[in-house]
């Protein structure tokens, strides 16, 4: 089969120019015998665009066995005539390209990177190329220059803006033949640079509103057949609410996994230090993120407006005003949405800060309510160290202590994915916040953080109420487990005294209070008109009197009782 062209042209009739001197030569033969045996051949192929020349040359045999492939192409486009020879609806081009590449060597070669054996070469030169789509952003490659050699690529510059955003980039390629031609593993090595690149301008509407609303995005899938080293700076990073900037550092691509070695940046009005992976080669459904983070000075508030992982694990962040730094590692399954499966989420690390402060948290104003202290409303601590691990949706913080108005809390516990927490505080008040007999309390907090619940150790408040009365009336000299003196039986039966006396007037008090209650139930069931129905009334207000009566004895008979174990336990400390 062979078609010759000679002296072609065409037009569309409605544009100025047309593409004229088209010349081509196209033969295609087999001998028979077997498919292997085609040849196809393309001595001549010439046309001129807008009176931009192209040339290509193509012989082509065993293209089944082992493709033998003798090819070449050269050619200058001015791309500002392109729409004067074919209409463009909806995008508008500019700029010059100029090409000039050949190729000799058979598959086989290139499969066995017998290198030595191709021959390649040529360039490509792409300048002030502009390209502007109606509903998008314009792409200006400003500068690109390739140079193509039989084991590598080499891009000597490379500079483009889309938008706002610029970038710049030059290094090699290797095995760029083989992945071009056959899915071999693309190497190489390139330097990255941008002054300003917001990835949501890059996005699609519909993908960053997908971003925002952390719905399902798909993941993003890292091709295996990639083995690049990339070394980046960055002056100004924009993804979703994050703001980064001055980043700076190595990432690597391999086997459809990003490894991350010293990344370093400033986001969040701190610094941050990243070493770690996020890999798609075992499971692109569902990628491992592996990352070693060392956080400096950075914001508590920007860190929970950034991230949602923070709002639902951390979200006692939101009260928080101040600054922290962290050490933290970090490992996580991802789903469709990108954010972690937080039954595979784990982490530990150790948070500190040296000043913050916390306040306007219904946590701190239940717990000031629950002890009667307000100075617990309003927290501010200096030399926070914060140990803390993540595991099955939980985050659980070892002990640790928070120093406020001259007392100390000693915090340790959990907080879960629906917010709900589980707390236990040790509160050392100081002496001038707190009462005579009380001075260090035990607290459970529970519930959830907009509706905590706080559960007082009264058992361990009595044992510390008898603990200091003892040590009053000691005059100072030692606790109730010290020895004793005449001095102290002396005021230990006078405190005896008392006590009781404080619990029969009480007691008295619960009585009297019952007696006057039930009288007002007989005096209104008697304002009853119906007789029937004032016989069965004052007969109910009867019998809820005595319950009153007999609720009032039993309280104070037991108040009697709890009198008497205090003091026995008084005096039983006094005698060890």
């Amino acid at each position: 089969v062979r078609l010759a062209v000679a002296n072609a042209m065409f037009q569309y009739p409605v544009l100025p120019q047309s593409v004229t001197n088209i010349q081509a030569d196209i033969r295609a033969f087999n001998e028979g015998g077997t498919a292997d045996k085609t040849v196809l051949l393309i001595p001549r192929f010439h046309l001129e665009m807008a009176g931009n020349p192209f040339d290509m040359k193509l012989h082509l045999r065993t293209p089944v066995s082992d493709p033998n492939i003798d090819f070449s192409a050269a050619g200058k486009l001015d791309l500002n005539r392109i729409k004067d020879v074919y209409p463009l609806e909806d995008m508008q081009l500019s700029g010059r390209l100029d090409a000039n590449l050949t190729l000799s060597t058979l598959m086989s070669y290139i499969e066995k990177e017998q290198f030595e054996k191709v021959q390649a070469n040529g360039t490509l030169r792409i300048s002030d190329m502009a390209v502007k789509m109606d509903s998008s952003m314009t792409v200006l490659i400003q500068n690109a220059e390739l140079a193509f050699s039989p084991r590598y690529v080499d891009l000597s510059a490379f500079s483009a803006q889309i938008g706002k955003n610029d970038m710049a980039a030059n290094g090699k390629l290797e095995n760029f033949i083989p992945y071009f031609l056959n899915d071999g593993i693309l190497r190489g090595s390139l330097n990255v640079s941008s002054n300003y690149l917001n990835l949501n301008d890059l996005m699609s509407k519909e993908e960053t509103e997908t971003v925002q609303d952390t719905a399902s995005a798909g993941t993003i899938e890292i091709p295996k057949n990639l083995n690049l080293t990339l070394n980046g700076r960055f002056k100004q990073v924009i993804f979703d609410k994050l703001n980064i900037s001055d980043a700076a550092g190595q990432i690597t691509l391999k086997e459809g996994c990003v490894n991350m070695k010293n990344l370093s940046l400033n986001a969040l009005n701190g610094n941050l230090t990243v070493n770690g992976s996020y890999d798609t080669g075992k499971n692109p459904q569902q990628p491992e993120v592996n990352l070693d983070l060392d956080i400096r000075n950075a914001s508590f508030a920007q860190t929970f407006e950034t991230f949602v992982t923070i709002q639902k694990l951390a979200p006692i962040f939101e009260s928080l005003n101040g600054n922290y730094s962290t050490k933290l590692q970090f490992h996580s399954a991802l789903g469709s949405d990108f954010m972690p499966i937080f039954n595979s989420l784990t982490a530990n690390g150790l948070l500190q800060s040296n000043n913050v402060e916390v306040s306007n948290t219904t946590l701190l104003t239940g717990l000031a309510s629950a002890l009667k202290n307000e100075s617990l409303k309003e927290l501010k601590i200096k030399d926070l160290k914060l140990p803390f691990s993540i595991a099955d949706g939980r985050v659980s913080t070892k002990p640790f202590d928070v120093k406020f108005g001259g007392g100390n809390m000693n915090l340790a516990g959990t907080t879960g994915l629906d917010q709900t927490i589980d707390y236990t505080a040790k509160i050392d008040l100081a002496d001038q916040l707190s009462n005579k007999y009380l001075k260090n309390v035990n607290v459970k907090i529970g519930g959830t953080f907009t509706k905590p619940t706080f559960n007082v150790d009264m058992k361990d408040l009595a044992n510390q109420a008898l603990d200091q009365l003892a040590g009053s009336i000691l005059g100072g000299q030692g606790s109730a487990k010290e020895q004793v003196t005449e001095k102290l039986n002396e005021q230990i039966d006078q405190q005896a005294a008392t006590l009781r006396k404080q619990a029969k007037a009480a007691g008295d008090k619960l009585i009297a209070e019952a007696e006057t209650q039930a009288q007002k139930l007989i005096d209104e069931a008697n304002k009853t008109s119906n007789p029937l129905a004032k016989i069965a009334a004052v007969k109910a207000a009867e019998v809820g009197a005595k319950k009153l009566k007999d609720e009032a004895q039993k309280k104070a008979e037991q108040l009697n009782l709890e009198v008497e174990r205090q003091i026995e336990a008084l005096k039983a400390k006094a005698g060890q």
